[in-house]
């Protein structure tokens, strides 16, 4: 009789035991299946809570057509709801998602297409103090990428170059038609063409690229060759039609990851409304 009553006390411990451990494995499978549930509605979110950073920065447009400081400073002051392609940072909030916007003129910046390698060699040596590829090297690097033959200059790569380290694409041997494809030539990492320097002091985390990294300073669509500095008190920096800016929104929404866009917009008060986007593309 004791034996009968051990033998079922040891089958309802196995019982329970098997009920805790299915409820916990089951348990376990839930949660996984709606964080994975979860996960793609915050980057949906974030997406769009970016599309409306860049919208945002376009319902603030004014076109003024002068380049006087008194106009700027008026423009700036009595109607705070303007957002010039400045460079500053902004910051609004959709549904409890945050997003940081930048405008700046694509005018302002280097086209990489065009850029002597001595001049970006000189840039990179001027503003990076710790950079982990000589900058003659980066600089030779892409000219090599971008001119159409393949011969490699001194320091520079060419087709040879990439066949032996088993990349599986060439220099394009033509220009870039877009800045990230800046990420294909060795030598150059997320570091250098999102953060910039560390001297380049960047709010918000790290969300929105460096004043100084090769995204901000470089574009496939100035026609500048040299870099030069920013004056800001002479310099215009109303919106003007006929222009190019580019707008980069990064939204956070919760703990998922940053979602960083960016848009080339073509300014034209012709048109209603008066702004036409060319290029929307997601950067992180």
């Amino acid at each position: 009789m004791m034996g009968q009553r051990g033998i079922i006390l040891i089958a309802c411990l196995w019982i329970c035991g098997l009920v805790v451990w299915l409820s916990m494995a089951t348990s376990a499978i839930y949660r996984y299946r709606f964080a994975q549930e979860v996960l793609p509605v915050l980057r949906i979110r974030g997406y769009y809570a970016a599309v409306g950073g860049i919208m945002e920065a376009l319902g603030r447009v004014k076109l003024v057509e002068t380049n006087t400081v008194e106009t700027l400073k008026g423009a700036s002051e009595s109607e705070g709801d303007v957002w010039l392609p400045d460079g500053k940072e902004h910051q609004v909030s959709y549904n409890r998602c945050n997003v940081w916007v930048r405008i700046d003129s694509e005018d302002k910046k280097v086209n990489v297409n065009a850029v002597p390698p001595e001049v970006l060699r000189t840039f990179l040596e001027s503003n990076y103090e710790e950079i982990e590829i000589a900058p003659e090297v980066i600089a030779e690097r892409v000219a090599d990428f971008i001119d159409p033959d393949d011969e490699a200059r001194n320091m520079g790569a060419e087709k040879r170059d990439y066949e032996n380290r088993n990349m599986k694409y060439l220099p394009f041997n033509r220009p870039l038609g877009a800045i990230e494809s800046l990420l294909l030539i060795p030598g150059i990492n997320w570091n250098l063409f999102w953060k910039g320097p560390q001297k380049d002091e960047n709010k918000f985390d790290g969300i929105l690229p460096g004043k100084y990294s090769l995204f901000s300073v470089l574009s496939v669509y100035s026609k500048r060759q040299t870099f030069v500095e920013e004056q800001d008190e002479s310099e215009n920096k109303a919106w003007k039609s006929g222009a190019l800016y580019r707008i980069v929104s990064g939204a956070v929404c919760g703990d998922y990851r940053p979602v960083v866009l960016y848009a080339i917009v073509r300014l034209d008060k012709t048109k209603t409304p008066p702004f036409e986007i060319i290029k929307l593309k997601e950067v992180i």
